[in-house]
């Protein structure tokens, strides 16, 4: 297995020299697959970290420029401020291994950005985040059917193969935050990719109730609220959201009826209490070093020093406290702000061009909903590390390089699908870009 493995990155490595483009997608399944946790005997072979610098050496042995527009700069800002907790942090060297490997989501997020600058290559990769995302919920369903599940809390919940899947609810989230990038592909101009998109739709919908988990339900639910809200034709999107809601109720099985009706005596639920618990102690540790934190991922072994409870935050707000102090908290918040800033700007231009196609006319609104269905969930999920969050800033930042370059008033060259024409596209500064917009 070994073997065939080197072989194919060795194949890899060549396809990705002559198209760092068709690199950075087998590096967008690399990171959903990822091999190494399912093949443990993969694993010292770092597969993830190879093909990111192998793609990343190909994208600029050719020439190629990364741009540094806000959302970038925000995003380097926090990850600098990772660094920064090493110093006072609970175990520097833990802490600055954990920053050093978060360059893994900085090299996803710079080739994104910077590779998908043409509305082909974005739609591409929006289709395969999808279908990656979409794979891990036909496996997770396949597996629960064949009596693969998780039994905790007194339901059988469905998981798949690794750390994106292998938690229900992380499984959920995953699922839940892909859905509004689906639905960009269901309308009816989408061509006939909405003909798989619609029920692969479906699929992740039902994922989502069989992992059982509340935070993915009651997400799946303000997220379908928000989609209706902000919909041209509120009325009649409200009403479907109702009918479709009551819909899956009633189809659902009785024992995640009953794991959602716990929400109603959180007092009682020993999930929950244990969940605060660990946002005490979070608390505790922020006050012990409120200015940088204890260091990147180094909540568990504080606490567990401390107290011998070796469990995880459970808070996407008390994580960032403590691990990353108010300097983190502070980038952070920046990273996320300029994200949205820059889809409302997106929207905006959007209005003021009638010839880009309804996908990318979609993309702000799906980009925002992603973005505040992992901010719903943070509640009870310690994602500050999720891959997600650095995914959809790439997509974002691509998004809005498209929009001004092709759809907008930009006075540029204009794309030419071959790869020499683009290449020297590529070159182009997109602060420049900006200043003439």
């Amino acid at each position: 297995m070994i073997g065939a493995l080197i072989a194919a990155l060795v194949v890899f490595a060549f396809c990705a020299i002559a198209s760092p483009f068709i690199g950075l997608i087998g590096l967008l399944a690399v990171i959903f697959i990822r091999p190494g946790e399912i093949y443990p005997d993969l694993a010292p072979l770092h597969i993830e970290r190879i093909v990111s610098i192998v793609v990343m050496l190909a994208f600029v042995a050719r020439g190629n420029k990364i741009r540094f527009p806000r959302v970038t700069g925000t995003f380097l800002f926090f990850w600098a401020t990772m660094f920064c907790s090493v110093p006072l942090s609970f175990w520097p060297g833990g802490a600055f291994q954990a920053s050093l490997d978060f360059g893994k989501a900085v090299i996803y997020y710079l080739l994104i950005a910077n590779l998908a600058i043409t509305s082909s290559r974005l739609r591409t990769i929006l289709i395969a985040f999808c279908a990656m995302t979409s794979w891990l919920a036909g496996q997770a369903f396949v597996e629960y059917q064949q009596g693969a599940t998780r039994f905790t809390m007194g339901i059988d919940r469905a998981i798949g193969l690794n750390n994106m899947s292998n938690d229900p609810n992380a499984l959920g989230i995953t699922l839940v935050t892909t859905l509004p990038f689906l639905a960009i592909f269901c309308y009816r101009n989408a061509g006939r990719i909405r003909w798989l998109a619609m029920p692969l739709l479906g699929l992740c919908v039902w994922t989502i109730v069989l992992t059982g988990s509340r935070a993915s339900y009651i997400t799946l639910g303000l997220l379908a609220i928000l989609y209706a809200l902000s919909s041209k034709q509120r009325v009649a999107a409200v009403l479907a959201v109702v009918v479709l809601a009551g819909a899956l109720w009633a189809v659902m099985p009785a024992q995640y009826q009953d794991r959602l009706k716990t929400v109603n005596d959180l007092a009682e639920d020993e999930s929950y209490q244990g969940r605060v618990a660990a946002w005490h102690a979070a608390w505790d540790l922020f006050k012990s070093n409120p200015l940088t934190g204890v260091g990147a991922t180094m909540f568990i072994d504080s606490r567990g020093a401390a107290s011998g409870h070796w469990l995880n935050v459970h808070s996407l707000y008390f994580q960032v406290l403590a691990e990353l102090g108010l300097l983190g908290t502070f980038a952070f918040g920046l990273f996320l702000f300029s994200i949205f800033q820059q889809n409302r700007r997106m929207r905006r231009e959007l209005e003021k061009s009638r010839d880009h196609p309804q996908w990318l006319d979609s993309f702000p609104r799906a980009c925002n909903l992603a973005l505040m269905g992992l901010l719903v969930a943070g509640y009870s999920s310690h994602s500050l590390y999720r891959d997600t969050w650095y995914l959809l800033a790439g997509f974002s930042t691509a998004a809005m390089f498209v929009l001004r370059t092709e759809f907008g008033q930009i006075e540029s060259q204009p794309v030419d699908q071959n790869a020499a024409s683009l290449a020297a596209y590529e070159t182009v500064d997109y602060a420049n870009a900006r200043s003439t917009a």
